[in-house]
């Protein structure tokens, strides 16, 4: 070696290489990290203490993506040293990763970080990040409430749910679209504890719930927190037929605005509305493709109001026969009334924590976390046709292709999917751009009851955004609540038995697009 770097201060770059904790002298908890006072009993006194090298694998990912450099597939591990001690680290050794296997006997070696002897560079790679706490309100109407008791509840609830409390966290991030400039995470926290943390307001679209999921995950992950609260809420009311284009007087007849405009072209030149769009997508879509017509859409919207009546937080837990979806008054073709998400109120909230701050929970938090194996924001690239009709299909397939790679997953790892399912034609066009099907095959996809909750690929088990509701801000978190319910296997009467891995996905129109994959702990 020409150059020796330690990269962290607990491994000595002796004439071999070990490993030094942070031992409390109180308690004996071990920490890599430097602290004013033990997690585990608060003790301020410690002292260094090497770690043993004999240790066992407890929890391992195969990883599929890494660095420029870095060879894949690898065996990313946590093991227990004899003296109880967890460690990150990565399995060598093994002639294929598939080999690895909990339980195994492993001897833990160290090496001095910079470049090896083969002029090779060391990467370093984070911790995973898991959910331990997830709540949600019942969507509904409520007359007596507003957001920020909604917003209250939840976060308290979900809390609650990991057995942690305001103190615990270090950064909260709330999420809502319609009362953004609000100061929504300030208010929230004078309901539920001022600490003096960091707190993200978020309005980002449909994905504003998930994007403030995803603040909190990036603040774990960039070491500035150990834990914090995503919360994700709406007051809708009967808010009625949104629209992205804004509303003038017609007898107006002045240039204005960036793009001079006289009058609005609403109706005009096309629509802005959200049935209209989405209808649109779904059309051009069957256009495309043979086996797509109107009771392929009709049939996704009946899926999801026949899943809803198992779901005792969906707005509407109502079963309609096919016919009377495709009987029910038209809003835009295809989409007919019982086909459009229903406008209302809500809030959903989840406690995320770093691998190392679980490792000091208890045993059963460790046994219900959740981990969050991918987590993909996108915006719109440039397309062509991007210019004349809202693209909420290339910003999904690039998220899902990021967040499977991510996840070192496939589609035919999942076993469950909550997804955007704003409209009928939505759902059935992200059958496509999430790859849960063949390409062009999301009309057959539907056709052959494979993302009925009894199917392969079950899909919006929740009853979706079309019955379970779309309070807009609170969706995102809400699809995660119900991915992690089920890897959890608390979902009741809906639960999906033996779900491992689980996909949750929002697109709000600008556009933007959240996925994150979850998986169960082992």
């Amino acid at each position: 070696m020409s150059e020796l770097v330690p990269i962290v201060d607990y491994l000595i770059l002796d004439e071999t290489p070990y490993l030094e904790a942070n031992e409390c002298s109180d308690c004996g908890a071990r920490f890599f990290d430097r602290r004013n006072a033990c997690a585990a009993c608060g003790g301020v006194s410690f002292k260094r203490t090497s770690i043993s090298n004999n240790a066992v694998l407890t929890s391992f990912s195969i990883v599929h993506r890494a660095a420029p450099s870095v060879p894949v597939p690898f065996v990313s591990a946590i093991v227990k040293t004899d003296d109880g001690t967890s460690v990150r680290s990565n399995v060598v050794g093994l002639d294929d990763p598939m080999d690895a296997e909990l339980g195994m006997n492993l001897v833990l070696t160290t090496y001095s970080c910079g470049t090896d002897d083969d002029g090779k560079e060391c990467i370093a790679f984070g911790d995973s990040i898991w959910i331990i706490g997830a709540s949600m309100t019942k969507f509904a109407r409520y007359e007596d409430q507003d957001a920020v008791d909604l917003a209250s509840a939840a976060s308290l609830e979900a809390m609650s749910d990991a057995g942690v409390s305001i103190h615990d966290m270090d950064v909260l991030a709330a999420g809502t679209l319609f009362q953004a400039s609000t100061s929504m995470g300030q208010r929230i926290q004078k309901q539920i504890g001022q600490t003096g943390i960091p707190a993200y307001n978020v309005s980002n679209a449909c994905a504003t719930g998930a994007t403030a999921v995803r603040n909190v995950y990036l603040s774990i992950k960039a070491g500035e927190a150990d834990m914090g609260i995503a919360i994700g809420v709406e007051q809708m009311g009967k808010m009625g037929l949104l629209s992205g284009g804004t509303k003038q007087e017609r007898n107006i007849f002045e240039p204005s605005g960036r793009y001079g405009a006289v009058m609005g072209v609403d109706g005009f030149l096309g629509t802005e509305t959200m049935p209209g769009v989405f209808a649109q997508a779904g059309m051009q879509y069957a256009y495309e493709n043979d086996e797509v017509g109107f009771e392929q859409f009709a049939r996704v919207a009946y899926k999801n109001h026949k899943h809803s009546t198992l779901n005792p937080l969906a707005q509407y837990q109502k079963e309609f026969s096919l016919e009377e979806v495709m009987s029910a008054p038209v809003q835009s073709y295809p989409n007919t009334l019982l086909m459009c998400c229903p406008t209302g109120d809500g809030a959903a909230a989840v406690v995320l924590v770093s691998e190392e701050k679980l490792r000091t929970l208890p045993a059963e938090t460790q046994k219900r976390a959740v981990k969050i194996s991918a987590s993909v924001l996108t915006s719109d690239p440039y397309v062509e046709s991007g210019q004349v009709q809202p693209d909420v299909n290339t910003l999904t397939r690039n998220a899902a292709t990021q967040a499977y790679e991510m996840a070192g997953l496939g589609p035919e790892d999942l076993d469950l999917v909550e997804l955007h399912d704003c409209f009928a034609t939505a759902e059935l066009i992200h059958y496509d751009n999430l790859g849960l099907c063949e390409p062009g095959g999301a009309g057959e996809f539907i056709d052959s009851g494979k993302p009925f909750r009894d199917g392969s690929m079950p899909v919006n088990v929740s009853g979706g955004l079309i019955s379970k509701g779309h309070p807009i801000g609170a969706t995102g978190v809400a699809n995660i609540y119900e991915v992690a319910t089920h890897l959890r296997g608390e979902a009741g009467d809906r639960q999906i038995e033996g779900a491992k891995v689980g996909l949750a996905h929002v697109i709000g129109l600008g556009s933007s697009c959240g996925i994150h994959i979850l998986e169960k702990a082992s």
